[in-house]
């Protein structure tokens, strides 16, 4: 399948083809799944309850590695539901569940072993809540392979968006990053992704306190200036705010799969499997479009027409403005999808455009 960004062609559900693969019986299928090996072309599954267990599935051969050996064991237990951040450049994974008790530890995907952080943030989490237990909700971004940012999320309240934590591999220290520009609201539920020139891409999540959609549904911080620098693009053709799916960022596009869409209504919230690619090439100026559904093209309504082509900041003050882009739901869902959205959701979506990045690399360097 050839796989372009650069033009608005939407792959529907009729162009995709069948990859069926038996799923193993492992147990559990751990929530983020994440890229390694030593051409990282293997997508683990990392499980630590109720028993540690390591898991594979090799895209390049398209077959599971099961019960795989590793060398060393993580000293504390973390939780199954946080997704790890990877560094390709090293195949080595990153994961820090946020409880007081533990650190971070890292996998080494490449060589199969674990190593454990000698350090964790818990003093510099308490001056912020002195009452700190648990710190959830947040995503961890690598920036090169020297630190990782983490946004957003909550201990005893949203955690301020002003106030960054962050990770240094090379030192294995932790810090509090302040920042200027832009008011953002704390979130859960966000995606974020770091381009190449050092911008972190933030889009939807849930304001918890207030109960609604975070404000602005799209913010970016500029990580290459000291202070750190938050802004808000302008955003062509909004798709509203979805959270509690994954983004990866691709050459000069994010894409984003489906999620709940907190701008629509009733079932429509959740009814969506869509996946939008958001242009950022242009630093002041953003633009959304369809890339992909499983809908036919019948079933599916233009990106361009859905919204007039509307422009804002992200900050709709709660007034919202979806992509009406699957309207007749599930009744244009192959039963392939059915079957896959059934059992793993959010590993099979998160491996579908890993396939997508890794056909678009390849293309790339075959020029």
């Amino acid at each position: 399948m050839s796989v372009s960004l650069d033009n608005n062609t939407i792959i529907y559900g009729s162009g995709w083809i069948d990859n069926i693969v038996s799923i193993p019986d492992i147990g559990y299928y751990p929530k983020g799944p994440f890229l390694g090996g030593k051409s990282n072309d293997k997508l683990f599954f990392i499980a630590h309850y109720p028993e540690l267990q390591a898991n594979a599935f090799d895209i390049t051969l398209n077959k599971w590695e099961t019960n795989i050996s590793c060398r060393g064991i993580p000293i504390d237990y973390h939780d199954n539901s946080i997704s790890w951040v990877t560094d390709e450049q090293t195949s080595k994974s990153y994961l820090y569940d946020g409880s007081y008790y533990t650190n971070l530890v890292i996998f080494d995907s490449a060589n199969l072993a674990w190593i454990n952080s000698t350090s964790n943030p818990q003093n510099l989490i308490q001056n912020l809540f002195p009452k700190f237990i648990t710190y959830s909700g947040f995503v961890q971004v690598l920036s090169g392979s020297d630190k990782i940012f983490y946004i957003g999320g909550t201990v005893n309240q949203l955690m301020p968006m002003n106030s960054i934590l962050t990770y240094d591999i090379v030192l294995d220290s932790w810090l509090i990053n302040n920042t200027t520009g832009k008011e953002i609201e704390g979130r859960t539920g966000l995606t974020a992704v770091m381009s190449s020139d050092k911008r972190i891409i933030v889009y939807g999540g849930i304001n918890k306190d207030k109960l609604r959609p975070a404000l602005p549904y799209l913010a970016v911080l500029d990580t290459s200036k000291i202070p750190y620098v938050w802004s808000t693009p302008t955003v062509e053709n909004s798709i509203g705010s979805i959270t509690e799916r994954s983004s990866i960022i691709i050459q000069n596009y994010m894409i984003t799969t489906s999620g709940r869409n907190l701008s629509r209504r009733g079932s429509l919230k959740y009814d969506n499997q869509d996946i939008y690619k958001l242009n950022i090439s242009n630093p002041l100026s953003y633009k959304w479009s369809l890339f992909a559904t499983p809908n036919n093209k019948s079933n599916s309504v233009d990106i361009k027409n859905s919204n007039n082509n509307s422009k804002s900041n992200g900050n709709s003050n709660g007034r919202f403005n979806p992509v009406n882009a699957n309207v007749n739901g599930a009744s244009g869902l192959s039963i392939r999808w059915i079957v896959i959205i059934s059992v793993i959701v959010a590993a099979f979506i998160l491996l579908l455009i890993l396939v997508i990045h890794k056909i678009i690399q390849r293309k790339c360097n075959a020029k």
